[in-house]
């Protein structure tokens, strides 16, 4: 999409963004405010600025952006007084139309990439990948949407806070230290209450385990899925960008290495091959790794889209700073510039009334008046 979406952006779209909407004939409530929601999000003006954002709106926005509850609330599928995120009626509502909503998402997002490319004469493999993304996010994005509010699951949880429990403390860590369910039968207590997972089944599955021993950081896609015993799941996850992390020591990685990490079957059962996933991931001794810190989960046709959305968004913040830092230094020039104008007038006011001007009084050094 990068080298067509490009060159188009530079010309004059075929048809007006209101033409473009219009066009799309949207009489369905839900897939109305889809369409509201994506043209609000990306402040879409034209048609070369929907195009240029229909992989991120599917990739990133849906995923992590997405206020669904909110979006369910305007369909009027909830109440106003239902606010709780584990209110049972919320997560009935969730679990009863996420997947459909999402499809619907998708299939709209396609006939638009569809309406633009027949409005500007592109040819399929102008916009190749936007299609097959359109395709490709009915099938994982119900997934992803998940899993960013899922991971890490309970094994992974108990992995991080078991080696946190076997660092050395500041008095700022003390607090956490006090609940962590490997110190203390309070932490146990509240470790169970928020995974619904009995410590014991913990203790169960970790009794292997040993320290961890190094670190992986960095963006990485599920190659294979296995399940390996009950409730346990195993994947191969291969680099696709590999960063180091000055907390632990880091085990070297190259794009395409391959790491195993084991994980609660319920999360590994939503994964397949082609999602991507960033975080840390801790080594063990055995030949496994546990994930410590998460970032997101994507489709892999959306992780460089969202980079580059990223690096743009990061590249306005400095140019706004920039734009601001001149503007304040304008205007301080601006007022210096007044206030010297103010006096050199005060004082030719008075050289013309022919009297002295005092130094102190006027603001002004001696040598200004030499």
């Amino acid at each position: 999409m990068a080298h067509s979406a490009d060159r188009h952006a530079s010309e004059e779209d075929a048809l007006s963004w209101e033409q473009i909407r219009y066009s799309l004939s949207v009489k369905d409530e839900c897939t109305g405010l889809f369409l509201d929601v994506f043209e609000s999000a990306f402040a879409i003006a034209t048609p070369t600025d929907a195009f240029l954002h229909i992989k991120v709106f599917l990739g990133t926005f849906l995923i992590r952006d997405w206020d669904y509850k909110g979006f369910c609330r305007v369909l009027g599928r909830l109440d106003d007084n239902e606010d709780g995120e584990d209110d049972e009626s919320w997560h009935r509502v969730e679990d009863s139309n996420l997947d459909a909503d999402l499809g619907a998402a998708a299939s709209l997002m396609l006939r638009l990439a569809v309406t633009i490319a027949k409005a500007n004469a592109l040819q399929k493999n102008d916009w190749k990948d936007v299609n097959e993304a359109c395709g490709n996010a009915v099938r994982c994005l119900p997934a992803c949407y998940r899993l960013q509010r899922k991971l890490p699951g309970a094994l992974d949880d108990a992995r991080a806070l078991r080696a946190f429990a076997q660092q050395e403390h500041s008095d700022s860590d003390a607090d956490l230290a006090s609940i962590n369910p490997w110190t203390s039968a309070e932490g146990k207590e509240l470790f169970e209450s928020r995974h619904g997972v009995p410590w014991a089944e913990i203790l169960a599955l970790t009794a292997k385990d040993g320290p961890a021993v190094g670190s992986v950081t960095g963006v990485f896609r599920v190659v294979q899925v296995a399940k390996i015993a009950a409730g346990l799941s195993i994947v191969h996850l291969e680099a696709i960008s590999v960063k180091e992390l000055a907390a632990w020591p880091n085990k070297k990685l190259e794009e395409g290495d391959v790491i195993l990490w084991e994980l609660d079957e319920d999360h590994g059962s939503l994964l397949a091959p082609g999602i991507a996933l960033e975080g840390i991931w801790r080594l063990m001794q055995s030949e496994f790794c546990f994930m410590s810190d998460f970032e997101r989960v994507c489709p892999g046709w959306a992780v460089h889209d969202h980079e580059a959305e990223t690096d743009q968004q990061d590249a306005q913040v400095e140019v706004d700073e920039a734009k601001g830092k001149t503007v304040s230094l304008e205007r301080e020039g601006m007022h210096d510039h007044k206030d010297e104008t103010d006096l050199q007038g005060a004082a030719d006011a008075q050289v013309e009334k022919g009297s002295t001007i005092c130094p102190e009084s006027a603001g002004l050094d001696d040598d200004i008046l030499l």
